[in-house]
């Protein structure tokens, strides 16, 4: 699997690209399935990519199979080429009605998939009651992060030196840095010490 960040206006994404399902797999296949299978469970939004230019097959049932009781938006591909199925078939394979049609070469049809991504992303979370993190990873990096501000506050409350401070305060910034895809630079930390009087 391989893992982008992007932002789609206000809101931060991962998106995590899998090598998709086999039946019958050979043995190199099996642990790319595996991982795929786990990002299925861990996403928040699941974009199901179909190929209308070849005809659905097995593979393309497994793919249905997994994610139709799933949040899904469901894709379909290379829709500038002669299709080879209907959007019916598709329908009557996977639990949904809302399909987007676009051309990755033809760059048609991207615009209204980020504004459905969005409005999913959206609309989730304003039917959640609590702020639900899905990635392990960004779990970690959480309470990382928040161990290190309790620190940083025990600093100041003790006032102690600005490099102590710094210290916490930088590993705090760098754990919510790696959340956003972001880099932490030093400009960032000179403005937080010149805006505040620490350590005097």
């Amino acid at each position: 699997t391989l893992e982008e960040k992007i932002r789609i206006k206000d809101t931060h994404i991962n998106v995590t690209d899998t090598a998709g399902l086999r039946n019958n797999p050979e043995a190199i296949e099996k642990e790319g399935i595996q991982r795929t299978l786990a990002a299925i469970n861990d996403a928040d939004l699941i974009l199901a990519i179909f190929d209308c230019s070849h005809p659905l097959d097995d593979n393309d049932d497994l793919i249905c199979n997994e994610v139709s009781n799933k949040s899904k938006l469901i894709v379909i591909n290379k829709c500038d080429l002669s299709k080879n199925w209907s959007i019916d078939d598709l329908k009557k394979k996977i639990n949904s009605d809302s399909l987007i049609l676009v051309s990755a070469k033809e760059q048609s049809g991207l615009d209204n998939l980020l504004e459905k991504i969005y409005a999913q992303v959206i609309n989730s979370e304003r039917h959640s009651e609590s702020v639900f993190i899905s990635r392990e990873r960004h779990r970690s990096h959480l309470i990382e992060a928040s161990s290190s501000l309790t620190k940083t506050i025990k600093s100041l409350e003790d006032q102690l030196s600005e490099e102590f401070v710094a210290v916490d305060l930088r590993i705090a910034m760098n754990h919510l840095a790696s959340i956003l895809g972001k880099v932490v630079e030093d400009e960032l930390l000179d403005q937080i010490f010149n805006s505040f009087c620490i350590g005097k």
